[in-house]
């Protein structure tokens, strides 16, 4: 409670920007559920400085669980792919079930909404408007 300590923050949400009700952010997906991250969220946190275009390697797969029950996770993911010194895959979306997701254009509906966005308008980063490209 000493005075040099009031600008600290009082927990790791608030350093993370975590949102206050991050349940409205799950969907439904049937047969199990889907959290979007989102592409230009992981493209500020770990994309370089001086690229002029960004390509982005997605992956997607689905991964049991446990052996011992069905529930799997399949998640979205990426890397920046032009910067070959770094690598660092970021989730994009996960989804969780007991079954794999009976539509995947219902799975994909969040992440593609966003890279075509993101392929017609770019991102800003350090104020500097950068392309993004599928590779």
């Amino acid at each position: 409670m000493h005075e040099c300590f009031k600008n600290v923050p009082s927990s790791s949400r608030t350093i993370l920007e975590t949102p206050i009700n991050s349940s409205n952010l799950i969907r439904n997906v049937k047969p199990g559920i889907y959290y979007h991250f989102g592409l230009a969220k992981g493209i500020q946190m770990y994309a370089p400085n001086n690229l002029s275009t960004i390509k982005i390697a997605i992956g997607i797969d689905g991964l049991p669980l446990s052996k011992s029950s069905s529930s799997q996770f399949w998640p979205i993911l990426a890397y920046i792919a032009n910067h070959p010194s770094y690598k660092t895959v970021f989730p994009i979306g996960i989804y969780h079930g007991n079954k794999k997701p009976s539509d995947s254009n219902d799975l994909l509906l969040d992440f593609v909404e966003e890279v075509k966005h993101l392929t017609l308008n770019g991102i800003i980063l350090n104020n500097t408007k950068v392309n993004v490209v599928i590779q």
